[in-house]
């Protein structure tokens, strides 16, 4: 099956800050990818918040 892409805004805002972190310039978008997919994997693979 193949694995079509397409275009996903984020803000310049996040982008700059994403480039702080990693190190990498924030409009290289080629360099920011690995980046911006282990975030979003991240953000839904995270562990349940326990219950108090």
């Amino acid at each position: 099956m193949p694995n079509p892409t397409m275009p996903v805004f984020i803000s310049v805002k996040t982008l700059e800050a994403l480039g702080k972190f990693t190190g990498n310039w924030w409009s290289d978008t080629y360099a920011m990818e690995p980046f911006i997919l282990e975030a979003i994997d991240n953000y839904i693979n995270a562990p349940a918040a326990q219950q108090q």
